[in-house]
């Protein structure tokens, strides 16, 4: 919460989806208690997370303010029943450029997050990874790893060489 109040770009990583979740449930009741302004988002799959939780994940932020899933979604069904083989192209390509915009969409709301929440290996995700596509591979500030001692040195690896700390 200090580095946060400091301004800083944190990524808090565990090598547990149930260890992080902790963390960031936590984090979100700071922020709710004191009325706090800061952004928080949790990178993974929403089946690996706890309820509290949910409201921070990319995916959820994704969809509550851009509809992005609900599109995408509506276009793979409608794709599956296409027979015209022009009609197809053009829903590929819909979808090809839903998939750009997601990505878009997806670096705002990283770069507006002040905590980015991932497991030591989910740091390697797409998302983060675009972070770093303008050659600022320590786009973070400060690493936290959460339960050091039960990592494995590769998942570790992959998290601290992202940050400057």
């Amino acid at each position: 919460m200090q580095l946060i109040k400091q301004n800083l770009k944190i990524l808090i990583v565990s090598p547990s989806n149930i260890a992080l979740d902790t963390i960031a449930e936590r984090v979100i009741e700071e922020k709710n208690e004191g009325n706090l302004q800061y952004e928080l988002t949790r990178i993974g799959h929403p089946a690996r997370m706890i309820e509290s939780v949910l409201e921070i994940s990319i995916d959820r932020q994704l969809e509550s303010k851009y509809s992005f899933l609900k599109k995408m979604n509506g276009l793979k069904a409608y794709l599956k029943f296409v027979q015209d083989p022009l009609e197809k192209l053009r829903i590929k390509e819909v979808i090809k450029k839903l998939n750009i915009e997601r990505k878009e969409l997806a670096l705002k709301i990283l770069r507006s997050s002040n905590a980015i929440f991932a497991t030591t290996v989910g740091a390697k995700d797409k998302d983060i990874q675009a972070l770093l596509e303008d050659g600022n591979q320590n786009y973070f500030d400060v690493v936290i790893l959460d339960e050091a001692g039960q990592s494995l040195e590769a998942g570790c690896l992959i998290s601290i060489l992202l940050a400057k700390k």
